[in-house]
């Protein structure tokens, strides 16, 4: 895709993130993407890879993340879970992260020490060698995963915040997930839509 197109393409989205529901977006995702989305599947599970990644994070991230991966317009891995502070460090010299105190860490909690924040691509997107390259495509997907996921949130009541307007996914609290993701998008801050994390007051960085 060309670079005019990609922009032609985000000026569109634009528009329809201010007059469309989180359920009319969703429904023309599925439309617009059809070839890459899945129908949601209850027996879905994680692969060996997601496992892993997994495998720090904090108790309830992880619930959550099962959850979602059986509600979700589609099937995704999660491509990373806990960073060393090496790690992070590096993303941060690229560029493909704000701070060295991500909540991708571990970080210490009343409940142990965990990573709280994990990040997801979907699976029908993953290239077959890395760096991932973000696209329109892709942001549309993980837009879709999102509004699904405050519907989770909300109904669990769990404190999930998401990386497309760094909220709460908490309709009660933040009901215009759109409205708020289009006015981040257009004030050209920081947007980070497959990273997903777990609030938790007084956790503290332990590595």
């Amino acid at each position: 895709m060309t670079s005019q197109n990609q922009n032609l393409e985000k000026e569109v989205y634009l528009q329809l993130l201010k007059i469309m529901t989180p359920d009319q977006l969703s429904s023309l995702i599925r439309q617009k993407h059809r070839h890459l989305v899945i129908d949601t599947y209850p027996t879905r599970v994680f692969n060996h890879r997601s496992t892993v990644n997994l495998a720090e994070v904090h108790p309830q991230l992880k619930s959550f993340m099962a959850k979602l991966l059986t509600a979700s317009p589609q099937d995704f891995v999660i491509i990373s879970g806990v960073r060393t502070l090496s790690q992070q460090q590096e993303l941060v010299f690229r560029k493909r992260s704000k701070t060295l105190r991500s909540k991708h860490r571990l970080h210490q909690t009343p409940d142990g020490i965990y990573g709280l924040a994990v990040d997801i691509w979907p699976r029908s997107t993953i290239p077959n060698k890395t760096p991932f390259e973000f696209n329109s495509t892709l942001f549309y997907l993980l837009t879709s995963i999102a509004i699904e996921a405050q519907k989770l949130a909300t109904t669990l009541n769990i404190p999930i915040v998401w990386g497309g307007t760094f909220h709460h996914l908490d309709e009660n609290k933040f009901p215009d997930l759109l409205a708020n993701l289009n006015s981040r998008l257009k004030a050209k801050r920081f947007v980070d839509a497959p990273h997903f994390e777990l609030y938790v007051p007084n956790s503290t960085i332990s590595d």
